[in-house]
């Protein structure tokens, strides 16, 4: 739907001349103004709680990101893979059953 140029919003004013008369068109013209100005209210409110409920999740998920992206750094500084806190020796203990004999 396209906008309204000036002709097309001249004509439906000389309409509403015709049919409402000189002494109800300002009166309606008022109610008309009124009406768009709290179409254009709720298009906004809706739009801004729309954008509203959208953003929530996106900054919970960065600040989620965030602090994950801290750990592994913290891991990676620290010279740990994947959370492990032993210093990567091998355990002796965990011998091949062929080497024993």
């Amino acid at each position: 739907m396209d906008n309204l140029g000036s002709g097309e919003i001249l004509v439906i004013l000389l309409v509403a001349l015709v049919v409402l008369g000189p002494a109800k068109l300002p009166h309606a013209v008022r109610q008309v103004g009124h009406f768009i100005g709290e179409i254009r209210r709720i298009g906004m409110n809706f739009k801004r709680e729309f954008q509203d409920a959208l953003e929530d999740p996106i900054r919970q998920s960065k600040a989620t990101l965030s602090a994950a992206e801290l750990l592994v750094d913290d891991s990676v500084d620290d010279g740990r893979v994947g959370g492990n806190d032993d210093d990567g020796a091998v355990d002796d203990n965990s011998v091949d059953d062929d080497e024993s004999t």
